[in-house]
């Protein structure tokens, strides 16, 4: 049986995710979990902007594969603080009416509440109310570039916003995130949408793999949470929820809205097949089972670009690889 070309490796750094077993121990994670992690941090550093990333990776199974490697994808890419304007004014547009808000505005932070959307000469704006409807309803119109000064209260009704009387504290899942993330607000991280990674593959798979219980330490000490809190796939969110990745089953018929992913995750070699033209201008990573029947032909695919299309460029350092793995890892040109 055919195998993927392997490039040069090393030892993985310590992480800091971890996580939480059957007694409710937080354990460090596998060798093989920290070198998805790490694969997927190292295709943000490997990305120079002029090329695209290909990555192969052969497996004895896929089993939370394609999770760990977006994780690692988001987190890195949450370093960069890249703001995705158009995914952001989206996401806002979805939010219930009465939504509670802050509106950053002239180094001012006014407590507000969503109030629907106003098309105003030909463009669609964002109403945002800064003051209690019953004494008067002061409107704020805000275009795209003014909605990246909104922040969502979660937890907050709209009215209570607008009373000036918010007490906003850490949770947990800020400081999951902020242990993770240490030179990061939380509440950056959880105020942008921005689709930095797209999984194509069975979704009642993944579903399943997203019940594990994470853990992060850090200067905020032991703090649970989810690959959710990190991934923060749109599909499993509510509606006006911000997001960092989104879930594609294979069979699906509908594509994304309107956004193009920075990544496009293929879980299983049937993904790969399917799928791999439609994302052709972003990065791609394929995560093969060895054992599943059409495994031969999707190494076949890779090894091809490979040999046809692949740059001679410096060759990046993946992590050490456990034994039955295999990486080809490599750039083309846009």
């Amino acid at each position: 049986m055919n195998s993927l070309q392997t490039t040069e490796t090393t030892e993985p750094a310590p992480a800091k995710l971890l996580y939480q077993s059957h007694d409710g121990n937080a354990l460090a994670l596998p060798q093989w979990a920290q070198t998805f992690l790490l694969l997927g941090e190292t295709i943000v550093r490997w990305d120079d902007d002029r090329t695209r990333i290909i990555a192969g990776i052969a497996l004895p199974t896929r089993a939370y594969a394609s999770l760990m490697i977006g994780t690692g994808i988001v987190l890195e890419r949450e370093k960069i603080k890249i703001i995705d304007t158009a995914a952001n004014f989206q996401t806002v547009t979805k939010l219930p009416v009465g939504t509670a808000l802050l509106y950053n505005v002239n180094g001012k932070s006014l407590h507000a509440a969503f109030d629907g959307t106003q098309v105003v000469h030909g463009e669609l704006r964002l109403r945002v109310r800064v003051q209690k409807r019953s004494a008067g309803g002061g409107t704020y119109l805000l275009d795209a570039k003014q909605a990246l000064a909104l922040q969502v209260l979660v937890g907050i009704d709209g009215e209570s916003a607008l009373s000036n009387r918010v007490h906003r504290t850490k949770n947990s899942q800020q400081l999951f995130l902020k242990n993770l993330l240490p030179h990061t607000e939380p509440d950056e991280f959880l105020l942008y949408s921005r689709l930095d990674c797209l999984i194509i593959g069975t979704i009642v798979t993944l579903r399943n793999e997203m019940a594990l219980r994470l853990a992060s330490n850090g200067w905020h000490g032991m703090q649970l949470g989810t690959f959710q809190d990190i991934l923060k796939i749109q599909r499993f969110s509510s509606p006006g929820h911000t997001y960092r990745s989104e879930v594609m089953a294979v069979g699906s018929e509908a594509l994304p809205d309107n956004v193009t992913p920075y990544a496009s995750l293929f879980d299983g070699a049937l993904s790969f097949l399917k799928w791999r033209e439609t994302w052709r201008q972003t990065h791609w990573i394929v995560v093969l089972d060895r054992t599943e029947p059409h495994f031969a032909e999707a190494v076949s695919i890779l090894n091809q670009e490979y040999i046809s299309d692949r740059i001679d460029a410096e060759q990046s350092i993946v992590p050490r690889l456990p034994d039955g793995m295999d990486v080809l890892l490599f750039k083309e040109r846009q």
